[in-house]
């Protein structure tokens, strides 16, 4: 995201990119599909949280 404005595909784009990044393990508390989702759905609200500061 450095040098780039904070469009929605950017913050769309660093979403997904830590979704890939992300290495969880299916357990009780949920599966590695859905734990991965969920790093993406939680750094796109962070990053719009941080921009709406």
């Amino acid at each position: 995201m450095i040098g780039r404005k904070p469009t929605d595909g950017v913050i769309e784009d660093a979403a997904e990119k830590a979704m890939r990044e992300s290495s969880p393990i299916s357990d009780i508390r949920g599966s590695a599909e859905y734990k991965r989702a969920m790093v993406k759905v939680i750094t796109r609200r962070a990053i719009r949280n941080a921009l709406s500061r």
